[in-house]
């Protein structure tokens, strides 16, 4: 669902711009308890349609509840309750007081958000931006929201890998990246030195 409002004034009057306001929400059924805010993700489907979407806690712990994370729930739901999931546009009512205005916001554990570029998320967690807070404030902070998930590496359309072992590394092919595993032995450099080098890694000079 689309909603927008848009105020319209008499044109012939000078006024200042009009207040508008757009999200793009989608009715969903909470599989868990939710409070508003939390960023929730698809895990299943009610109904013989299938068209019903039920949604749990988002979490950028693992892949397979970060990477279907669909927005920000609306309003606090109990477990089997109905409510709205904001996937674009301004969500307001939270609790931001943590952030400051234009800071990043990204995907936590169990539904909860992160604020700010040095509290960005790392490997192993997964990091999927949120959007942007808007307003600082403790009971009516806003957040813009606009979803977009994080590569993996295997997910770059001119990388292929297969059967990775540690201490792969990659290399172009001339059509694509692949890995590959690198040089073993022990050489002898031009001053005399023997250099021990294993999976293309120096690990001894002597």
């Amino acid at each position: 669902m689309i909603q927008s409002t848009v105020g319209f004034t008499n044109p012939q009057v000078p006024t200042a711009p009009p207040a508008y306001v757009s999200t793009v929400k989608h009715l969903v059924k909470a599989g868990v308890a939710l409070t508003k805010g939390q960023a929730v993700y698809v895990t299943g489907s009610t109904g013989n349609d299938g068209t019903n979407m039920i949604v749990g806690k988002a979490s950028n712990a693992q892949e397979s509840t970060s990477s279907k994370t669909l927005g920000l729930i609306a309003t606090s739901l109990a477990v089997n309750g109905q409510g709205y999931v904001i996937t674009e546009g301004l969500l307001a009512g939270l609790n931001t007081n943590s952030a400051n205005p234009g800071d990043p916001v990204w995907l936590g554990v169990d539904g909860n958000l992160i604020y700010g570029l040095s509290n960005k998320p790392v490997a192993p967690d997964h990091l999927v931006f949120i959007g942007i807070v808007t307003r600082k404030q403790q009971n009516n902070g806003e957040i813009f929201v606009k979803v977009q998930n994080g590569f993996e590496l295997e997910e770059i359309h001119n990388l292929v890998l297969t059967n990775k072992t540690n201490g792969d590394m990659i290399k172009w092919n001339g059509s694509y990246w692949v890995n590959f595993k690198g040089t073993s032995g022990s050489f002898t450099s031009a001053d005399g030195k023997t250099i021990t080098v294993t999976d293309g890694i120096i690990t001894n000079i002597v």
